[in-house]
């Protein structure tokens, strides 16, 4: 069975004309490349840089922000 797990799409600015500007999204993936082309499926231009696995803290937390 193959691993997955959730990957972070985040582009900074991305959602001009709103309160909050910046665009996050979250899947299930098994490989960073396929979590690429899901997010294609929604957003242009998707790169590499924008998309990372989740990660968790001790206390079982994500923080999605990179502050």
């Amino acid at each position: 069975m193959p691993f997955t797990r959730l990957y972070v799409y985040k582009k900074a600015g991305a959602m001009t004309g709103h309160r909050f500007t910046d665009d996050v999204a979250i899947v299930y993936a098994e490989s960073i490349e396929d979590a690429i082309k899901m997010f294609s499926k929604l957003y242009a231009d998707v790169t590499a840089d924008e998309v990372e696995p989740v990660m968790f803290n001790s206390k079982d937390i994500a923080i999605l922000t990179d502050y």
